[in-house]
């Protein structure tokens, strides 16, 4: 009788460790997934947008915090608004808008919307430069990717006609 006991509990026991194994294999996998960043052109800039596992308001955190560093590089704060999780900046070229929209507790949305300045509005009219300032929403949606700790993958729709 204890014998049976005792194998029935040694069976339990190896049967919960290989759910849990089971288990934290899958929660690893599902983390290693990388979040689609979805970008595309408008018909004044560009838009990249993001499901991040992270609230709305850590995630508007994240955008003031970078945007307050980059006083010193000539990037002015527009208008923020703490409730809507929106920030608006400026390099006194171009302008840039981010918004977190809450999904749940856990998640959110993080759209950036960046105006592309016309040829003559730029001073330097290199491609390069150019190409740059086209890519600033989606440096940005990387860069609070990165402060997120959340890896991010680029998925570029067809450009708007």
């Amino acid at each position: 009788m204890n014998r049976k006991k005792g194998l029935t509990k040694s069976i339990r026991f190896w049967s919960l460790v290989i759910v849990g194994m089971f288990t934290i294999t899958i929660i690893g996998c599902i983390a290693a997934i990388p979040i689609a960043v979805v970008y595309f052109s408008e018909d004044k800039g560009y838009l990249a947008t993001a499901q991040v596992p992270k609230p709305a308001d850590e995630m508007y955190r994240f955008a003031l915090k970078r945007a307050e560093e980059a006083k010193d590089r000539g990037i002015k704060i527009v208008e923020k608004n703490e409730a809507k999780h929106m920030l608006e900046v400026t390099d006194g070229v171009q302008k840039a808008i981010f918004e977190a929209k809450e999904v749940d507790s856990r998640n959110s949305v993080v759209t950036v919307r960046a105006t592309v300045p016309e040829k003559k509005e730029v001073k330097d009219a290199k491609e390069e430069k150019i190409k740059e300032q086209q890519e600033l929403a989606l440096r940005i949606v990387n860069n609070l990717c990165e402060d997120a700790k959340v890896e991010c993958k680029i998925v570029k729709k067809e450009e708007k006609k």
